[in-house]
């Protein structure tokens, strides 16, 4: 690749499309794989040898940002700070400290998110998976969960659950 300007808001924009994300991928780092894509989608579409900076919009950077950003190698990895039973156990005790109520909390809403991923139809869920979340269900009501929303989520989960052990 030629050593040629990158214009100035190239940085601003993917400054703005990396603020608020957590990424292990850097500001400068996520513009040069910018560019490197811009000059192999130029090479592939065998356009005259121009720069092909010039002629990209604001819109198509941000969407190769978001294209970058989801390949496997960049996804933050989310972990569970703590051991499902160490947290049944720190719950139950009144002596919790705030920063471990919190990680619990993260624990949780994580779960949520995964939950809300899943759908009846998806096999690949795995009996082991699905067991621990269904021991989510005493963690989110020991939270303060509204039981109507944590049995809201739990009717819904058992659909898959059954689902899914019919399949396993």
């Amino acid at each position: 690749m030629e050593n040629q300007s990158i214009p100035s808001w190239f940085h601003e924009l993917v400054t703005r499309f990396c603020r608020g994300r957590k990424l292990e991928i850097g500001t400068n780092e996520l513009v040069s794989q910018v560019v490197l894509e811009l000059y192999e989608r130029a090479h592939r579409r065998s356009t005259p040898t121009g720069n092909p900076l010039e002629n990209v919009n604001e819109l198509a950077v941000w969407r190769i940002c978001q294209d970058i950003v989801r390949r496997p190698e960049h996804q933050k990895r989310r972990t569970i700070l703590i051991d499902p039973s160490v947290v049944q156990e720190t719950l139950g005790d009144s002596s919790t400290c705030p920063d471990e109520k919190y990680r619990c909390r993260e624990r949780v809403l994580l779960l949520n998110r995964l939950m809300k991923r899943q759908t009846p139809s998806d096999r690949k869920i795995s009996r082991a998976k699905i067991e621990e979340r269904v021991s989510e269900r005493e963690l989110a009501l020991k939270m303060g969960k509204s039981p109507a929303t944590v049995n809201r989520r739990w009717r819904r989960l058992r659909r898959i659950y059954m689902e899914a052990v019919s399949t396993i």
